[in-house]
């Protein structure tokens, strides 16, 4: 990852602050002048005021009249790099976590579409099974049945408000409640106790799925 873009003013500053940090300037030396500089870092002048302004703010120079610039202090030249060196480094973990956050809903939207797949399949299989012989899905295709119980986390909310694929990385290809079974339930579907989930998943999430639904969230980090 390439480092966060900074003013060029900036970046001349922190310059100058290493000069004097590396005893390049000694304190009391008077500096070149603004056109000088301009043509040493090959910018304007306005740009090399823009410099010296950030580098007086914080007392490591003096600027005025007669004297022109004049550098004040290496402990505030080390205090100026630091601040500066701070920054940059929070807007690179910034931009970091930006491009982490990108490639995990990219990741996120390649496991729906696979998941989404699945469903499809799954719900085929179900049709072409029904064609022939009212057999139970679940003796021919890896699925999971979860039998809900009152004290679960999810009785009374929907899909949708539990937030169940994102905690859970599970598809509920349907709900099996007083002998009727719902297929690929909606997002508006509130669960009740007895319902019988038959969900899709990777192995690694089913005691996740157990988890969840039982206790919520927070078991699920």
């Amino acid at each position: 990852m390439s480092k966060p873009n900074i003013p060029r003013y900036t970046s001349i500053a922190i310059d100058i602050a290493h000069n004097i940090l590396n005893d390049t300037y000694a304190v009391g030396e008077k500096i070149k002048g603004r056109s000088t500089l301009s043509s040493k870092y090959s910018v304007s002048p306005e740009t090399i005021r823009k410099s010296i302004f950030l580098l007086r703010d914080m007392d490591v120079v003096e600027v005025n009249e007669k004297s022109g610039i004049v550098i004040k202090s290496k402990d505030m030249a080390y205090m100026f790099i630091e601040k500066y060196d701070t920054q940059i480094n929070i807007n690179l973990l910034h931009q970091k976590i930006l491009d982490l956050q990108k490639q995990k809903n990219e990741l996120e939207l390649q496991i729906n579409l696979h998941l989404n797949t699945i469903l499809e399949y799954t719900l085929k299989y179900e049709r072409t099974l029904s064609l022939n012989a009212p057999e139970d899905l679940s003796d021919h295709i890896d699925t999971i049945k979860l039998t809900l119980s009152e004290e679960d986390f999810v009785i009374g909310k929907s899909i949708s408000e539990t937030q169940f694929f994102k905690y859970t990385h599970a598809t509920i290809v349907s709900i099996t409640k007083q002998n009727e079974r719902i297929l690929s339930p909606g997002p508006f579907h509130v669960f009740q106790p007895n319902d019988i989930l038959n969900i899709v998943c990777d192995e690694t999430h089913i005691e996740v799925a157990k988890s969840f639904i039982k206790f919520g969230p927070h078991t699920c980090n």
